[in-house]
């Protein structure tokens, strides 16, 4: 909830997470406790592994009896259930704000699920092996998160990128004493906002996907597979 709290709320209000992780939601030792912390965080969960039209139907529902106070999920579920209370004439609950995680979330994508669900969306980006990276604040901007990591991005060579500059992110976990990753290529790339001297991004303008999403050109530059 690290995300959350940088948006202004507390771990403990009423939120809904539309998630799919089967580690995280069937593994039969990790019911018992993921529902104890659900009910004690006030957490709704709901399947992203399971999004016919009959289970969306019910998810519009179950949101609007809960009413969280925020929204957090994969890009892509936020937008299906999105697009799919439009496209049945339903009214999603309305949270303070929505979270997308876990995949890039495309411009095209965050408009449906703002009309859809009545807020605005804030990008997070983290991973299991290093946690929050970075999130998009209030002035649009996907601040990196400094205290928990030290982000680079650099080109083929692995020099540092200016600012609007687009290569693959390095990331040194600054709070993981006992698997230390240093400079770490963690398989992303974004484009990078603004940088510190010792060129270190501060903010990134937008993170554009796996290094698996993009075309390699002849001289080398990525090319993003939604061009």
């Amino acid at each position: 909830w690290y995300f959350a709290h940088h948006l202004g709320v507390t771990h403990d209000v009423p939120k809904a997470v539309l998630w799919g992780s089967e580690r995280d939601l069937f593994g039969q030792r990790e019911a018992l406790t993921a529902r104890a912390r659900a009910a004690l965080t006030q957490t709704l969960f709901l399947n992203s592994f399971k999004m016919d039209a009959a289970t969306m139907r019910g998810y519009v529902a179950t949101l609007a009896r809960f009413r969280p106070v925020y929204v957090r999920g994969y890009a892509g579920s936020l937008y299906e259930l999105a697009r799919f209370a439009a496209d049945a004439g339903l009214r999603l609950h309305q949270p303070r704000f929505v979270y997308s995680t876990a995949e890039t979330l495309r411009p095209d994508a965050r408009a449906v699920i703002e009309a859809g669900f009545g807020a605005p969306v804030f990008d997070f980006y983290g991973s299991r092996e290093v946690g929050p990276i970075a999130g998009q604040g209030r002035d649009g901007a996907m601040h990196v998160f400094d205290s928990m990591n030290r982000v680079e991005v650099v080109d083929a060579a692995g020099r540092a990128v200016g600012p609007g500059g687009h290569g693959q992110v390095l990331v040194t976990s600054l709070r993981n004493f006992a698997m230390p990753l240093l400079r770490y290529d963690i398989g992303d790339t974004a484009e990078v906002g603004t940088v510190a001297a010792d060129g270190r991004a501060l903010t990134l303008t937008r993170v554009t996907g796996r290094v698996t999403d993009h075309f390699v050109a002849a001289d080398g530059a990525l090319v993003h597979g939604e061009y």
